[in-house]
């Protein structure tokens, strides 16, 4: 039996990871993605901390990192904006030393927000995977590995898959 593949997760809400945990077992998958969540520091060194906790996963688990999975809103009171992108720095810091690495929006936000479908489009985020999508019935093992392979395809990590809608499917807007 093969390694799982690594998910880095990276929240301040513990349970919208372990949320994750359980759907990915309920859904059978805890055989192929295994969950490292990563816990932003004080709240004034959020992007830094998480920068260095990540750096730190992708050093340890290398090539078995399947994609980073990165909630954009923090509560970070130091900010600008008060956090509500802090994630999207951090994706911005990653991208600039590890071209390579999926990172997918694991978030709050909806999907449709127009804010969001144009992140994905930019060069720091690969994908998005709604939390509400997680939670819900429309969940399914299928989906969430489309999801994490249309990211590595857009970083280049894999060979384009002939999908004729698979830009359209849930849990993906990029």
């Amino acid at each position: 039996m093969t390694e799982p593949e690594i998910l880095i997760v990276v929240d301040d809400r513990p349970m919208d990871v372990k949320a994750l945990k359980d759907a990915l077992k309920y859904e059978g998958l805890s055989d192929e993605f295994s969950v490292i969540a990563v816990v932003p520091e004080e709240e004034h060194k959020y992007v830094e901390g998480s920068v260095r906790q990540i750096s730190l996963g992708l050093a340890e688990h290398g090539p078995r990192v399947a994609a980073i999975l990165l909630d954009l809103s923090f509560e970070e009171p130091t900010s600008r904006d008060g956090g509500l992108w802090g994630g999207l720095r951090i994706a911005k810091k990653l991208r600039a030393g590890r071209p390579t690495v999926p990172i997918i929006a694991f978030t709050a936000l909806p999907a449709s927000s127009l804010d969001l479908r144009e992140l994905t489009f930019s060069d720091a985020l690969d994908g998005v995977l709604p939390k509400r999508w997680v939670l819900g019935e429309e969940f399914t093992a299928d989906e969430f590995r489309r999801c994490i392979r249309m990211a590595r395809e857009r970083r280049g990590e894999l060979p384009p898959r002939d999908e004729t809608s698979a830009s359209s499917r849930v849990g993906y807007t990029g």
